[in-house]
This record gives C-alpha cells, structure tokens and sequence, in this order.
C-alpha cells in the first residue's frame, strides 16, 4: 500500500543504524515489512521493533506474517494513556477487517499500555500510530516523557477525525516545542493523511 511505503520512503525522513521502530496499530505487520524493506534499501540495520495490536483476529494475522522477521517482539496490546483494560469493537464488527476500536460500544475487552509505561527505561527512535479511531491524542497523552526522553521520529494517522489534523500538532508542540511539523497525503483515497514530526537534531 502507498501509505506504507511513504511512511519510510519520503523528503522528511531519513531512516539511521540502530533504529529501534514502533508500530502502534501493526495489523498484519504490513507496515513492519515496508520498514524493513526501507532500512534494506538505505543500508541500515534496525536494533528492534516492537509491535502492538490488540484485535484478536489481526494479532494473529501479524504473527503469521512476520514469522521469521529478526528482533520483533509482538504484543497483544492497546496504547492508551494510561495502562489498563478498556472496551473494544474489534475488526469483526467495524467496516474493515482492519478497523477495530477503543469504543464504550464494543463487543470486547482489551489490555492497554502507554508508550510511557512501556519504554520507561527502553530507548525507541520511531514511533508509527495509526490504529482504528481517534485515540492519537490519548497515546500522544502517555508518552510524554518517553518522547520528551527519547526523541524519537513520529509518524501519526492525522485524519480520523475532523480535529485531528489541527489537534494533533498542536499536542506534539505541546510535548516538545523543538520537533519540526510536516503533513503528508500517502494515497489517492481519503485516508491516510499523516503527521511526520523530526526533532530538531534530526533536521
């Protein structure tokens, strides 16, 4: 999918040795092997890559496809802005198969994490969010100090929701007033405009 490709392949990012990337929202692992195929192409070597999906049905379908991938470690886990146990719609019941939601309508319960929480003590250098519904600003919420600590590259869904475009670089500025604010539409449908932010000293 182009929205996978450009993630990587773009006049904003440049991917480095040591990358330790994070995929909130993995589904299948589509994106997961886009990065790869990027770090392949650039001549870098990741560190580490952490993914999370908290649908059932995805989960498995990203097992399944990044069976054999070199230093990922999978969780069965939401990002919220604070760990616990939230409502879910899972991909079953939404339009897509790819789509599940944190809803107080949902027919499932989920465990969540924050990207505080989760890399208190580990560093990370690429973050991606792009999970079903607007919850970026909940994620963004709990991972202040990870991103204020560590720095790292953003990449974020800016368009579930009329708000989110304006929202959302409002939050990232908010969090740290050095990151650079770039917009980019990766597809010829109405989805997937995406929110790159690079601290500074990556500029």
């Amino acid at each position: 999918y182009t929205e996978d490709y450009y993630y990587f392949n773009n006049d904003i990012v440049t991917l480095e040795n040591g990358e330790v990337y994070v995929d909130v929202g993995a589904y299948d692992g589509d994106t997961i092997t886009t990065f790869i195929e990027a770090c392949d192409k650039c001549g870098c070597r990741y560190d580490s890559i952490y993914a999370f999906e908290p649908d059932k049905v995805c989960f498995g379908r990203l097992k399944a496809g990044t069976a054999g991938v070199d230093r990922l470690k999978t969780f069965e886990l939401g990002l919220w802005n604070e760990a616990g146990r939230l409502c879910f719609n899972d991909s079953s019941e939404s339009l897509t198969d790819q789509a599940g939601s944190i809803s107080d309508q949902g027919n499932n319960w989920i465990e969540v994490t924050s990207l505080d929480h989760f890399f208190r003590d580990d560093r990370i250098t690429f973050v991606k969010m792009d999970p079903g519904g607007d919850i970026m600003l909940k994620i963004l919420d709990g991972g202040v100090h990870a991103i204020r600590k560590w720095k790292p590259k953003l990449a974020i869904g800016a368009y579930h929701s009329v708000d989110a475009i304006f929202e959302i670089p409002l939050k990232v500025q908010e969090i740290d007033t050095d990151y650079r604010i770039y917009l980019r539409h990766n597809t010829l449908h109405l989805c997937d405009t995406e929110l790159l932010a690079l601290p500074a000293r990556s500029t």
